[in-house]
């Protein structure tokens, strides 16, 4: 009881709360939660009938896609602390840039790629066909390879 009536001392003094009606009916565990802002805590029936203050953690988030900012699909919500203890199918997709871009950007990117290498094909074969003089082309004569009568044996 002596260290209940410190927490009353303590929370009138420290943030000018008068703790005296809840204080009767809610017990205070931790002096951390005395400093924690009120609106994380939540009063909680435990199955002994106490009424006790319980911290309330931030929520959890999901990733977000790197162009278009939605939240990533198939990631499970999850704060920054956890996710090192989290295995690695719960935090990407198995896809390439999966857990980063989601399947539009995804696919817009694959096909900007496909078309960009494409308009370079293009401007190659038109710098040819350009190039090509309008007659008839010219061969080239055919060289033919002298080798030694004893290196094309085999054995």
């Amino acid at each position: 009881m002596e260290q209940d009536t410190s927490l009353r001392e303590y929370m009138s003094r420290s943030t000018g709360w008068n703790g005296s009606f809840l204080a009767q009916f809610f017990i205070i565990r931790t002096i951390d939660l005395l400093i924690a802002c009120l609106r994380f805590l939540h009063s909680v029936r435990t199955p002994g009938g106490r009424l006790v203050y319980q911290y309330v953690k931030k929520r959890r988030t999901l990733p977000k896609c790197g162009q278009c900012k939605k939240e990533l699909n198939g990631i499970k919500p999850s704060r920054p602390c956890e996710r090192p203890r989290m295995s690695r199918r719960l935090k990407t997709v198995t896809r390439t840039f999966g857990g980063v871009l989601c399947h539009h950007c995804l696919r817009e990117r694959i096909i900007r790629a496909f078309l960009i290498d494409e308009q370079k094909v293009v401007k190659v074969l038109r710098a040819q066909q350009q190039a090509k003089p309008v007659g008839k082309p010219v061969k080239a004569p055919k060289t033919t390879k002298t080798t030694k009568a004893g290196a094309s044996k085999s054995k």
